[in-house]
């Protein structure tokens, strides 16, 4: 987690926004890991350190280059980034998987900090970072959030 190339295209505030949500979902597998024998808990331990580090990565290259790729790698990066958020367990919503791939048609729409907080919305900064350190919270538009919230409860 502490890999710089998880967010050096970043801001320090996004940096560690991404770390905390990093951290949360880690802290989350090593909960699930009770009761586990040591070999199970460590094969768990190793995918979803490596699934994270993944999004988080995908997310930094987005941020770095989404705006100025040509469609063919875009479409690459933000391939990337879906098959990253679904490796990730528990799984996320398939609502909030099927966002990213929206997202990725408005790329050009957004500056990077919009673009950040997006991909943070998708991701679930705010389930997964409750208690988080920071006090940071994603800013999305509330109108999208009820929606969002509809879509992923039917």
């Amino acid at each position: 987690m502490e890999n710089s190339s998880l967010r050096d295209a970043l801001t320090d505030d996004q940096g560690g926004r991404l770390l905390d949500w990093g951290l949360a979902r880690v802290k989350e597998a090593a909960e699930r890991t009770a009761g586990m024998s040591d070999e199970e808990a460590e094969v768990l331990m190793d995918q979803q350190t490596q699934a994270v580090g993944a999004v988080m990565r995908q997310i930094n290259r987005l941020v770095e280059t989404a705006q100025r790729a040509s469609q063919e790698e875009a479409a690459s990066l933000w391939q990337e980034f879906v098959n990253a958020l679904q490796s990730i367990e528990p799984p996320l919503p398939p609502a909030r998987v099927a966002r990213a791939a929206s997202l990725a048609l408005a790329r050009h729409n957004q500056d990077s900090r919009a673009l950040f907080d997006q991909l943070m919305n998708i991701i679930g900064e705010d389930e997964s970072n409750q208690t988080g350190d920071s006090g940071q919270t994603a800013q999305a538009d509330p109108t999208t959030n009820d929606q969002n919230a509809e879509a992923e409860s039917q």
